[in-house]
């Protein structure tokens, strides 16, 4: 917004550079908008709509030291899905790629803001949480176990049943940081 004190209005010379100074700022917001697409498309798991690897393992770190530093706690779940080679043999990848992002969906649903998902490998999926104790891993894991075993996956006219094996590590307070 420009305004200008009195009567006398702008020139034509004053709008015109006006004018270029606001397609720079279009410009520029634009590359912005661009670059933190683009960030962000790196950061993910296209299939899955969560953190890949490489951003879920620099997490995973950052959790750690954080833990570490505050003397805090962090559980880590590790999900795999059960026999996910044969969904993909049997039914088709369109198929097993349902199943990824269906599980991706639920696990999403049970973690919300508290912690971080991402998709570790094929079928794994490995959850982050800052804060949280053994007691609350196994909680949280129990209730992914039962959300999926209880969930179906519909491919056509196929109905597929899933469960998922999950692993849990935590971080206990007074536990020291490996030597780098």
């Amino acid at each position: 917004v420009m305004q200008r004190k009195g009567d006398t209005g702008f020139s034509h010379q004053e709008l015109m550079l006006a004018e270029q100074m606001l397609q720079v700022a279009v410009q520029q917001s634009s590359d912005a908008l661009a670059t933190m697409q683009l960030r962000r498309s790196a950061e993910m798991d296209a299939l899955t709509g969560t953190f890949n690897r490489r951003t879920i393992d620099l997490w995973l770190g950052q959790a750690f030291r954080q833990a570490y530093n505050d003397n805090g706690q962090v559980a880590v779940l590790f999900v795999d899905i059960d026999h996910f080679k044969s969904i993909n043999d049997r039914y088709g990848h369109a198929c097993g790629d349902q199943a990824l992002r269906d599980v991706a969906r639920m696990l999403h649903a049970r973690v919300g803001q508290e912690g971080l998902l991402g998709r570790y490998g094929g079928e794994e999926f490995i959850v982050v949480m800052p804060g949280r104790d053994a007691a609350q891993a196994r909680q949280l894991a129990e209730s992914i176990r039962e959300a999926i075993q209880a969930h179906t996956v519909k491919c056509g006219e196929q109905v597929l049943h899933m469960a998922v094996s999950i692993g849990a590590a935590t971080r206990l307070p007074d536990e020291r940081m490996p030597e780098a």
